[in-house]
Parts: structure tokens; sequence; C-alpha cells
């Protein structure tokens, strides 16, 4: 038996509560915490919202989850910056990448290079802001239908555009308004 056997949920509750304090103000709290609670992904995904560089340097988190899309997605949404621990089989799913996009467009950075010349993948990120065609392949940097969608979006999208694209007058005319010309 262990500590967990001799507690009811109240008191568990009111366990998790005293960590996750703990692991805010003192990451290496988490040398203290037993090793059974970070089998709780609800409680895994406070933790990473309130310290994720603790959560990450003490290995808290079982290598079973890193395959949990559901999981991974949620604590990206606690903590965006959980996308840097994000696996390269996550990286390369079409679908999921997608997911992040719609909530980010700038997750676009994360996906893989194979994604990062998909046009939809890309056009998605697009979609969400402009300056994200700094992540995309270089091809698609010349592709004037992708570079039009990033200016229309955000006109300083031009300066990630290939040279062909920057001359073009379609994307010109966007790029620049009356005044500026």
């Amino acid at each position: 038996m262990n500590f967990k056997d001799y507690i009811n949920d109240e008191g568990y509750d009111d366990y998790k509560k005293l960590a996750l304090i703990a692991i805010e103000e003192y990451g290496e709290s988490l040398n203290y915490i037993p090793k059974w609670i970070f089998e709780d992904k609800e409680f895994l995904l406070e933790a990473i919202n309130v310290n994720l560089e603790a959560v990450m340097d003490f290995n808290c988190i079982p290598d079973s989850f890193f395959e949990d899309k559901e999981f991974v997605h949620k604590a990206i949404q606690m903590n965006i910056d959980f996308v840097d621990y994000m696996p390269d089989k996550l990286r390369n799913d079409k679908k999921f990448m997608i997911e992040l996009i719609k909530n980010d467009g700038f997750c676009l950075e994360y996906a893989s290079d194979e994604l990062r010349d998909d046009k939809d993948v890309v056009l998605e990120a697009i979609k969400k802001n402009g300056l994200t065609l700094a992540y995309a392949s270089d091809r698609l940097k010349s592709d004037k239908d992708v570079v039009l969608e990033a200016v229309k979006n955000d006109k300083y999208a031009i300066g990630y555009a290939k040279k062909e694209c920057k001359i073009d007058r379609d994307i010109m005319n966007i790029t620049f308004d009356e005044d500026e010309r």
C-alpha cells in the first residue's frame, strides 16, 4: 500500500492542490512529490500550466502520455511552450497539426518539413496570421496564391515571400495601398 491508498477522494484533491502550489512556488519540490501522482493526467496538465519547465526538467510525464494526442493537445492549450516537447510523430500528423494551427497559427513553426510544404496546412496557418508565411517551405513562399493570402492577412508578410512573388503586380497592389505608392 502507498499513501494514495490511505486518503479519500477529498484528501486526494487537497493533496493535489498542495502539490500544485509547491510546484508553482518551487519547482524543485517535484523531487518530494510521489511518482504515482504523475499518472493523473488532469494533475499533470495543471502542473504544466503552473510550471512547465520544472515538469520537463524532472521528467515527470510518462512516455505514454506523449503518444496521447488528446493529452498533448490539452497540454499545448494549457501552456503553448509545451509544443517544444511534442514528439516528431505528432509534428508530422496533418490532422493534429491543423487542429493546433487553428488555435495558434504560429504552431506551423513546429510542424514537420513535409507539413510546412503542404499548401492546405500553410493556408490554415496564414488564415490565423499572415506572418506565419515565415515558417512555410521555400516552395510555398514562391506560390502566388499562398503569398496573396498571407499579404491579404498582413501586408508585412511580403518580407517572407520569395523574390518572384515580391515583384508580382497583384501582390504588390495588395501590399502597398494608394498612400504608399
